[in-house]
């Protein structure tokens, strides 16, 4: 255990032996079936005690374990310190470069007689990914962490111009209207016309792993950083330098199906509000 200013941190190496030794059938076994790399995930987040401690946590997770070794319960802490705010400058100060470098590519350990190489990913929510990576975040055009996607080119998704005849003539395809100030913005970004989308291709023109489908790498970013003008959202260097390929960083499926959902149950609120009248009964309104 290393105590820093602001808090302390268990180096990972030991991390990964009280988990490996905790499961050393599987290390065997993983042995016999000929696989030389054993696979960890960083998680890393934010989080409140109290009213006034805000705190900074790093726990590890060994993903050769299963799905089941992936829960709260089962993560190993790693870290913890007190920031007094969850944002880049925060984060930038009070990881050292110590802990840093302990997630540095091609690492080996010897674990139960037999060497292994070590591979680290990333897991953290979206404002935690775009921090740590130096992206601008919803703040910028470009706000996906794993592509470059603009926000006016999904705000402008409508239904496709192909529709059944019985199909009402109303379309209830929910669409997000940009404030003034935030068209004139990000209009004045891009003087490229859109293509056309529709709700069938919109999940097919990009991807988090297709470079040729927008994908971010590390490579564009440390380019765009260096630029004069830098695009796509790419704001800083990331704090883990070039640890963590974009396509290792978990995508965080909790808070992206929480936010979904706050989105629907607005607009059902927002619908169910303007289904009424004067003289619409209660049974009406329930239909």
């Amino acid at each position: 255990m290393k105590t820093t200013a602001h808090g302390a941190y268990f180096h990972v190496k030991h991390a990964i032996v009280l988990l490996t030794s905790s499961n050393i059938e599987l290390v065997r076994e993983l042995r016999r079936s000929g696989i030389s790399t054993l696979l960890f995930r960083l998680c890393q987040d934010g989080t409140w005690i109290g009213k006034n401690l805000n705190c900074f946590a790093s726990s590890l997770g060994w993903i050769d374990a299963g799905s089941k070794t992936q829960n709260v319960l089962s993560l190993l802490p790693l870290a913890f310190a007190k920031i007094p705010k969850e944002d880049r400058v925060n984060l930038q100060e009070y990881m050292t470069d110590e802990f840093i470098q302990m997630f540095a590519p091609n690492q080996t350990m010897t674990i139960d007689g037999s060497q292994f190489n070590i591979k680290f990913t990333y897991s953290a929510d979206y404002k935690m990914v775009y921090q740590v990576m130096g992206l601008a975040g919803v703040a910028s055009a470009h706000q996906c962490n794993w592509c470059k996607y603009q926000k006016m080119t999904l705000a402008n998704v409508g239904p496709s111009e192909k529709k059944n005849d019985d199909e009402d003539d109303n379309d209830y395809m929910i669409k997000r209207q940009p404030s003034k100030k935030r068209t004139r913005k990000l209009n004045g970004k891009s003087k490229v016309a859109s293509p056309q989308i529709t709700r069938e291709n919109v999940f097919k023109m990009w991807s988090a792993f297709d470079v040729l489908k927008g994908a971010r790498t590390l490579g564009e970013h440390y380019e765009q950083v260096d630029a004069h003008k830098s695009q796509f959202g790419y704001k800083e260097k990331p704090l883990f330098h070039n640890f963590f390929a974009y396509e290792d960083i978990v995508v965080d499926l909790l808070h992206m199906k929480l936010r979904i959902c706050d989105v629907l149950l607005k607009h059902a609120m927002k619908l169910a509000c303007e289904v009424t009248d004067e003289n619409t009964t209660h049974e009406d309104a329930k239909q």
